[in-house]
């Protein structure tokens, strides 16, 4: 995988993440749109509910303008991707395009904000959603395990069940739980080899 890009203007934002996947592997993993969100790791969702193949209502925290959220969104097919149109919200349309490159593939998110005046948005800027660039990250660095690890069902099982409707802090706990868990276990293993030796070096004697 190979680095995000970030742009915006006054209407726009978008990020741009290149990948080492084939067109259609990136295809069949961006078709599962509540796993993209919730990749995001400033989103907290409440509530998420696939009403029709096109229809779903979003609601939560985005904890990077502490914003409380509940809308519906609509899908829409478009030519190389897709767009998700807002039903209600500072935000118009989130639209994400998938591409074939030189290298490999790319994933552009784009959001959309020109559907209100700017007078009217620049008096509502708190609403702004400041985790594109995270979340563009969070995808690269999720694309890059999926592509290592999904192979093996005991990852997708953590994944798909028990990882990804965590809320972001307890996904954090979770890791640091992990890392001290595994040091502990190089510890006694390190003690117990040398005690081991010792043991072996004591009766060899």
């Amino acid at each position: 995988m190979n680095h995000n890009q970030v742009e915006n203007n006054n209407d726009q934002a978008w990020v741009t993440i290149d990948t080492s996947l084939s067109l259609e592997e990136l295809k069949d993993f961006c078709k599962n749109i509540e796993r993209l969100f919730r990749i995001n790791p400033f989103l907290e969702f409440n509530n998420f509910v696939v009403i029709e193949p096109n229809q779903i209502v979003m609601q939560g925290n985005n904890l990077s303008n502490n914003q409380a959220f509940e809308f519906m969104i609509f899908q829409q097919t478009i030519e190389n991707g897709f767009k998700l149109n807002y039903d209600k919200g500072l935000k118009q349309t989130t639209t994400i395009t998938l591409l074939e490159t030189k290298t490999g593939t790319q994933i552009k998110i784009l959001d959309d904000y020109s559907g209100i005046t700017e007078s009217e948005r620049n008096q509502r800027l708190d609403e702004v959603d400041k985790s594109l660039v995270a979340w563009g990250t969070a995808i690269q660095e999720y694309l890059v395990a999926w592509q290592k690890w999904s192979k093996f069902s005991i990852w997708r099982w953590y994944k798909n069940r028990l990882w990804l409707p965590m809320k972001p802090s307890a996904r954090r706990i979770s890791w640091m739980l992990i890392n001290i868990t595994a040091l502990e276990f190089i510890a006694f293993l390190m003690v117990f080899t040398i005690f081991w030796l010792e043991l072996d070096s004591y009766f060899g004697s």
